[in-house]
């Protein structure tokens, strides 16, 4: 279930993903042919040669921080995480003022969502914290909440999960039906972990029985909770 909804997630940030990249109508090069080849890249429809059209951008102009943006945007619809990684992560070493602050709180939530899928958790739950805590758009920040709870809760901090994912709720009323199934998922764990403790403390007090009819209980519910 948890995968299910996951892939639905990622669904929705498909469809918005192109929303989000940069337009010829805010890019800033003053080198014509780096442009043209900007503009080349957002009209190409095929992935490879999107990529291409941008390298060369970049090649030519090495201070294109949105040419750097979307390459890194097309690499990930390519789910090539390193990649993107590297250049969103150029992107957003130029200064303040290439991009919105909206814009560059999404560059920071797709850079964050790039260190994730590369096991970089540390490093992606402190951006999704600082891109949610300055983002305006309410689905975005929705999404970023429900990023940020999903990586917590595949972290097994099931407590700090329910609480980001709550939060997420409360922000975007139209995103209530996967907060809704990912919190029910999450509540059933923390339910579990308690029933868990009961047990094993049980089982230190040598209270042989308790202990024994309280995991029959875990693992009538689910399996493979904690290798019952």
């Amino acid at each position: 279930m948890p995968n299910q909804i996951f892939k639905r997630v990622g669904f929705v940030c498909a469809l918005l993903w192109a929303a989000w990249c940069a337009s010829s109508a805010w890019a800033q090069s003053q080198n014509s042919r780096a442009l043209a080849f900007f503009k080349t890249g957002n009209e190409e429809r095929d992935l490879q040669r999107k990529a291409a059209a941008y390298q060369r951008a970049v090649e030519i102009d090495s201070t294109f921080a949105e040419a750097y943006y979307n390459l890194g945007m097309v690499y990930k619809q390519l789910q090539d995480y390193p990649r993107t990684e590297q250049y969103l992560r150029k992107a957003n070493s130029f200064k303040p003022n290439r991009f919105t602050s909206e814009q560059r709180n999404r560059l920071l939530y797709e850079l964050a969502l790039a260190l994730k899928k590369q096991k970089k958790a540390a490093e992606a739950e402190s951006m999704l914290r600082e891109a949610k805590a300055n983002i305006t758009d309410k689905k975005l920040r929705s999404m970023a909440s429900f990023e940020l709870g999903k990586l917590l809760f595949e972290a097994n901090r099931v407590a700090d999960a329910l609480e980001e994912l709550r939060d997420g709720q409360r922000i975007d009323a139209s995103s209530q039906t996967y907060f809704k199934n990912l919190i029910q998922i999450a509540e059933r764990n923390l339910a579990l972990q308690a029933q868990y403790d009961r047990a094993t403390q049980a089982e230190k007090r040598g209270e042989w029985q308790e202990a024994r009819a309280l995991f029959t209980q875990i693992q009538t519910q689910k399996a493979d909770f904690n290798d019952v």
